[in-house]
């Protein structure tokens, strides 16, 4: 079981926007065919941009790293670049590809493909 915090926010100038997250996931210990793996509560930061390219649809990017849940493995340092098309109201289909910016893709991924449905809804 994992419980992920998240905290965003956005700034928007024109067409563009530039996105900063941080992030704190919470893990417990699995089990595996009945063998426990240890694993550890893992931080999260990223930022990423935003430029409508017409109405609706959006060239998006971003950098993250998070640190490794089980010991002994790396870190992560990748990006992504992708599209966002709205499709009713502040529901939108995002997509990405993405890789590790580390040599030899050193903590993953080496290929990294996204796609999902995100809800937006302004609080400020």
């Amino acid at each position: 079981m994992e419980l992920g915090l998240l905290l965003r926010a956005q700034r928007t100038w024109g067409r563009g926007a530039l996105i900063g997250n941080a992030g704190y996931t919470l893990v417990g210990d699995a089990k595996v065919a009945g063998v426990s793996e240890s694993r550890r509560s893992s931080g999260f930061l990223g930022v990423g941009g935003e430029l409508a390219m017409r109405a609706g649809l959006a060239a998006v990017a971003d950098l993250y790293w998070r640190s490794a849940d089980v010991a002994g493995e790396q870190a992560r340092v990748a990006a992504d670049l992708g599209l966002k098309l709205h499709v009713l109201g502040h529901l939108a289909v995002d997509g990405a590809v993405g890789t590790s910016l580390r040599p030899d893709g050193l903590g993953g991924p080496q290929l990294r493909v996204y796609v999902g449905l995100k809800g937006e809804f302004n609080l400020f």
